[in-house]
Order: structure tokens, then sequence, then C-alpha cells
């Protein structure tokens, strides 16, 4: 992923290479794909993970873009930001081993999830982030990514993590379906909206546009064969 041209020989040379910050990142990445792991089928927690993680690499990246001061937060924020999906996926997969209907579709269609669970995973990742003490503008991002206009503390964060998830609807990344298996898209939108940028002004920037597109093409291919294994692994 750093475009080296030699190859990385031992521990210290790469924690050298990574710096402080992309160890830690890399430290929580690892520590969050094992979260709830036995609750989900691994194929579907794969795909959710594959979304969260291409989402925080390429969030840091519009950080970088944009000058924002704090790039380790745009990808932990962009890591963390369907927190709240997680809960969902278990009971709609308790639900069907109970032979009861599922909405079909319905994630981040937050009138949906609404509907069917009482809550949708803005509110939900809100209030985990919350029982983890995690800073406000963490918070802010998990409540507010699909709406940035209302976002409170960090108005740049929740911008950027929902741009990058509003671009993201637009691409053939695999995705959690209602009975827990991964549904890979053809680039078809996730939610009916998906193809309008109403409400996320970055993404009107055709350079933006453009350096998103070229990232999504890097990193998709790496992620496709690395973040499997991740997810698999024991304690």
């Amino acid at each position: 992923m750093l475009g080296l041209r030699s190859r990385v020989i031992s521990i210290e040379q790469a924690a050298v290479l990574l710096g402080a910050e992309r160890l830690r990142s890399l430290a929580m990445t690892c520590s969050l794909l094992t979260f709830e792991g036995n609750a989900l089928p691994h194929e579907a927690l794969s795909s959710f993970w594959r979304h969260n993680f291409l989402a925080a690499l390429l969030a840091e990246e519009l950080a970088v873009h944009q000058d924002y001061f704090e790039k380790e937060q745009a990808y932990l924020a962009g890591l963390l930001h369907d927190i709240g999906r997680l809960p969902q996926y278990m009971l709609a997969i308790e639900e069907q081993a109970k032979n009861r209907t599922v909405p079909s579709k319905w994630a981040d269609k937050l009138a949906v999830e609404q509907d069917y669970f009482g809550t949708n995973h803005c509110v939900l990742g809100g209030r985990m982030a919350k029982s983890w003490n995690f800073m406000p503008s963490f918070i802010d991002v998990l409540e507010n990514h699909h709406d940035p206009a209302k976002a409170r503390h960090d108005p740049v964060l929740v911008d950027t993590v929902g741009s990058i998830e509003r671009f993201l609807f637009t691409k053939p990344t695999a995705s959690l379906t209602t009975d827990g298996h991964s549904d890979k898209t053809t680039g078809e939108a996730v939610t009916a909206d998906s193809l309008t940028y109403e409400g996320f002004h970055l993404l009107n920037d055709p350079t933006i546009v453009e350096m998103l597109n070229a990232e999504y093409e890097r990193l998709l291919p790496l992620l496709q064969v690395g973040l499997p294994g991740l997810t698999e692994a024991d304690d």
C-alpha cells in the first residue's frame, strides 16, 4: 500500500516506515475486525469491514486533500462510521432464524430501519460511541454522516466521512444482506437517492471525485486480497 520499491524485512523497519499514527490506526483496525466476530457469518462480517476499511482509507485521503489537521481521526471515523449496523444485522439474522419476515435491502435506508427496528444505525452508532466514551467528534460522525448539515462538533470531519459514504454507494463493493450474506453489487445505488450528491458539496468538485475514483481502483484489489485473512484470524 505504501508503494515501496524494496522489501521490508523486519518489524522494526516496518514500524519506522509506518510511523506511530499509522501503527495506532492499524492496531485499532485489527481490533475492530474481531468485534462480534462470532455473531455473524464470516462472509457477512468480511463484507461489512471491507466497506468500513475502504471508507477509512478514502476518508484519510480526502482529509489530506483538504488539509484537515487530523488525518488519523478521519481514518478512524471512517472505520467506525457504520458500527451501528452490526446490532441490526445480528437482530435480522435472529429474526430470519425464527422464520420472521425482514425487509429486503434495508441497510442504509434510515426510514426503513426506523420502521422495522424502531431506530436507525446512526442513532445506534451514536449510543455505542457514547457508551464507549468516544470523543465528541466521533460521536458526531456516527450520528450525522448521512446528514452532515446536522454536525455539531466537527462539521469538516462529518462532511468528509459522509461524502465518502455517499461516494461508495455508487461503487461495486460487497455489502451485507438481511440474511447475513455478502451481496456483490454491480455498481447500482444502495439507496434510491444515492446517485445524487445533494448535501455533500465535496462531491460536486470534479477534482475530488477523480481523486477518489483513482484511490478506489487502487485500493479495492488490495482489500479483496488482504482483508479476508484478517477477519478469519483466530485470537
